[in-house]
């Protein structure tokens, strides 16, 4: 018989900040619950010195001068992920996921490159009244959009159809090119409001500001469908069934920052203007037109009942469902 949906994750864990008077630094008393979701017990690691305690609401504050926000990473923390000791992802149920056009851009630092492939991001969906609810059956993919690769080539995923930016055509396709240093990561798409596919669809790949690879889908092709909505998206791990069935050679050691999702296709000039500023919700006319953004300006996440949570900073408020409470280094970017 049909087998039940999966669940989406429940929130799980959380991890009580102190001054360890030893290093001045910040010392993590792990108090970890896990309520079986999705992923597996969120790690303890060691703290640099000298942290900076935050407010637990993140606030950007804007140059009188210049007008512009901040840069990223000069004032916050970036969330630390190490599948191979510790088992951790970041998981969002995506309930208002954009379905026709969206801009997903993050920083990233890996700092093991020994795995076959790192995962940056998976997003994996069920809908047991059909894809796009059409009542054809259920509608399963565990890769709705899925982004990974390695020191040859960088894949990006959507549905079944995914295509490759290889390093021999593109050297800053090489997911390993810069092991412990940042890299800028962004990737729109759009079908152009066709909900079938039927008109096609474009992808574009994009290093620190400046595009790398150009994919067209065919018309009726399976990545030119709208993105399926209420599904869960999952930093560092590659699902090989919705919500789950997570592997250690699929997942990513290394850094996640400034943690963007537009529900519009970002041009170059917008990437390459802001890529390295944190978005000012306030005065940017742009700021409406974000899905999820994960700031990650607050060590620890805040506090959301007993577990920690990462807020989502967009107008759309998504966090239903956050695993949260991954241990943060102070993150001050060098470009």
């Amino acid at each position: 018989g049909q087998r039940a949906a999966p669940s989406p994750p429940t929130r799980a864990g959380c991890s009580e900040w102190q001054l360890d008077p030893r290093t001045h630094g910040v010392r993590e008393d792990r108090h970890h619950a896990n309520d079986g979701g999705v992923g597996a017990p969120i790690m303890v690691v060691a703290m640099v010195a000298t942290m900076v305690l935050l407010s637990p609401v993140a606030v950007v504050s804007t140059s009188n001068r210049t007008n512009r926000p901040p840069l990223v990473g000069n004032g916050g923390y970036a969330p630390y992920f190490d599948w191979n000791t510790h088992s951790d992802a970041l998981t969002l149920h995506w309930t208002d996921a954009p379905t026709t056009a969206f801009s997903i851009e993050f920083w990233y630092m890996v700092t093991d490159p020994y795995l076959y492939g790192t995962t940056l991001l998976s997003y994996g969906v069920y809908n047991a009244e059909g894809r796009h609810s059409a009542g054809s059956g259920v509608y399963e993919q565990a890769n709705e959009i899925s982004l990974w690769g390695n020191n040859d080539f960088i894949r990006f995923g959507r549905g079944t159809e995914q295509f490759d930016c290889q390093v021999v055509d593109v050297p800053a396709c090489n997911l390993y090119a810069n092991v412990g240093s940042w890299t800028h990561f962004a990737a729109t798409w759009t079908n152009h409001g066709g909900e079938d596919g039927g008109d096609g669809a474009v992808t574009l790949i994009y290093i620190d500001g400046k595009m790398v690879h150009n994919h067209t889908h065919a018309p009726g092709a399976d990545g030119a469908h709208s993105l399926e909505p209420g599904g869960v998206i999952m930093l560092t791990q590659e699902q090989d069934s919705p919500f789950g069935d997570l592997e250690e050679d699929q997942s990513m050691t290394g850094f996640i920052d400034e943690f963007r999702v537009w529900s519009t296709v970002r041009t170059q000039d917008e990437i390459e203007a802001n890529y390295k500023r944190s978005i000012d919700m306030e005065n940017d006319p742009d700021a409406a037109d974000l899905n999820l953004y994960w700031r990650f300006d607050t060590q620890g996440g805040v506090a959301d009942g007993e577990y920690m949570v990462e807020a989502d900073l967009s107008s759309s408020g998504t966090s239903d469902g956050l695993i949260g409470a991954l241990p943060t280094i102070k993150n001050v970017m060098q470009y």
